[in-house]
């Protein structure tokens, strides 16, 4: 039985021809060479590969802080390495992995080994350290008088973040991820569902040039309306996320042919986590609600819609 997501409706006794690591032809027509190797899969349902556009597999479950400052870089491909082959396992044949919160360039080794069959995994687009700005992420909270690494790569100014990008891109970045806005800066313990813009339009723009230089392109993370439509204009290819999106930026997105990547999963994680408090809950309750109504309304007008869960390495294989 074949499923390939073009219809609702299973084809029986198709037969799929794969030649090298392309699939060639599908369907009950397709005459079987002499010379192939035959996979009986009559007792089961095949279906194409899955696709998840927002994933982090340097990420395993734990506390921000602790992967950052308690866990080597080492350890951290180690578990992402596990983190990808259970991926595949659960029918993800390719993902964009978009950004390693402080394990460096360490997507691009994983993408590389798994292409080289060292270790199992899917195909991985890497979006290696990501981009923002001074006091535009985590962690915060820390004395000022000690350095404290952060989850992403901090750039200013329109010569910094062009630098910034060459830097990613000559380290095997497949694109760029940027923090069109973030939380509070400079605050111990930030509501993570409000965010303050973080480059300007100048910045901005001049990251896109850059990525567009080796046809890379560039998504960014925003929650709101306002950030968001600046990086539109600016030319970005994909927004993640997007909770407070408002239809004239849906209608902006439309119009430039944007990709929206909602990562409706992600907040629903913390509905059941018991770690999390009742206050907090009710926060994320009304988040989900309003992630979902902006969802519904992005239904009704021409928007691009490409799914991504935004579960780290150690809840992707969870879910499986």
């Amino acid at each position: 039985r074949l499923f390939d997501g073009k219809t609702l409706s299973f084809q029986d006794n198709a037969v799929v021809l794969v030649e090298g690591n392309r699939i060639r032809a599908i369907g009950k027509s397709v005459a079987i060479p002499a010379a192939a190797r035959v996979i009986d899969l009559s007792h089961s349902t095949v279906m194409s590969g899955l696709i998840d556009c927002h994933t982090h597999m340097f990420l395993h479950g734990i506390s921000y802080d602790e992967a950052i400052l308690k866990k080597s870089q080492q350890y951290r491909a180690i578990r992402a390495s596990v983190a990808a082959r259970k991926t595949l396992l659960a029918g993800f044949t390719s993902i964009r992995d978009i950004e390693t919160e402080g394990a460096g360039y360490g997507d691009v080794a994983l993408r590389d080994a798994i292409n080289d069959g060292i270790v199992i995994g899917p195909r991985m687009q890497c979006a290696t350290r990501a981009l923002s700005i001074t006091g535009g992420y985590s962690p915060y909270g820390y004395s000022p008088d000690v350095e404290i690494p952060k989850g992403a790569q901090i750039a200013d100014g329109v010569d910094g973040v062009r630098k910034a990008v060459r830097e990613q891109l000559a380290n095997g970045a497949d694109l760029i991820k940027i923090y069109i806005d973030h939380r509070r800066r400079g605050t111990p313990n930030p509501d993570m569902l409000t965010a303050w813009p973080t480059f300007s339009f100048d910045e901005v723009k001049a990251i896109v040039e850059e990525a567009a230089k080796v046809d890379a392109k560039v998504a960014a993370h925003v929650y709101t309306s306002r950030a968001a439509q600046m990086a539109i204009q600016a030319g970005i290819a994909s927004l993640e996320h997007g909770i407070y999106l408002d239809d004239p930026t849906f209608t902006m997105m439309a119009e430039k042919g944007v990709y929206w990547v909602p990562t409706l999963m992600a907040y629903l994680q913390f509905m059941d986590d018991p770690k999390v408090t009742p206050e907090r809950r009710q926060l994320m309750a009304g988040t989900t609600q309003r992630h979902q109504e902006a969802f519904q309304r992005a239904l009704k007008l021409p928007v691009k819609i490409a799914f991504g869960s935004d579960l780290d390495g150690n809840q992707e294989t969870a879910g499986q």
